[in-house]
């Protein structure tokens, strides 16, 4: 009797070797179906994110009309007798004339927007002088505007 019987072996490894390969195609075939469902899964998901995104954006704007007369010596525009505080994304602005600016620091750096400071009165400063030698600015109500603004865009979100 031989201990080695090559012919056996060879068929044995040949066996072995296809089912090895029968079963690594299985699980591709498994691993190429899980990869079909989650790149499916995502496709879907980014539809509902940018239908999403596009309805956010035609929400709207919500605005409200501020005058001198309600702020009487703390209205800080002094060339402006009214303005149109509007707030979209927490972006606080004002439309003063014909041109908006931005009043919050979100709607100045998003946004690109001029500062509205720009346009404020000065009060003359003794202590320290302010970068431009104008005094500082003279800030009012800006604060209860900004409150005011960021209140309508809290409103949207009910």
């Amino acid at each position: 009797m031989e201990l080695f019987e090559p012919a056996k072996s060879n068929a044995n490894i040949r066996r072995y070797s296809m089912d090895k390969i029968s079963i690594n195609l299985i699980s591709l075939k498994k691993r190429h179906k899980m990869l079909l469902r989650i790149k499916y899964m995502l496709s879907i998901l980014t539809l509902i994110g940018i239908t999403l995104g596009f309805s956010g954006c035609s929400e709207p704007v919500q605005e409200t009309l501020v005058t001198r007369d309600n702020y009487g010596g703390d209205w800080p525009w002094p060339t402006f007798d009214r303005g149109v505080i509007k707030c979209h994304r927490d972006e606080v602005t004002i439309r003063l004339g014909d041109v908006t600016y931005g009043l919050n620091g979100i709607s100045r750096s998003r946004s690109n927007l001029p500062d509205a400071r720009n346009l404020m009165g000065r009060v003359p400063d003794t202590e320290s002088v302010s970068a431009d030698g104008r005094g500082l600015y003279k800030l009012g109500a800006t604060n209860a505007l900004i409150a005011l603004g960021l209140g309508l865009c809290s409103q949207k979100k009910r």
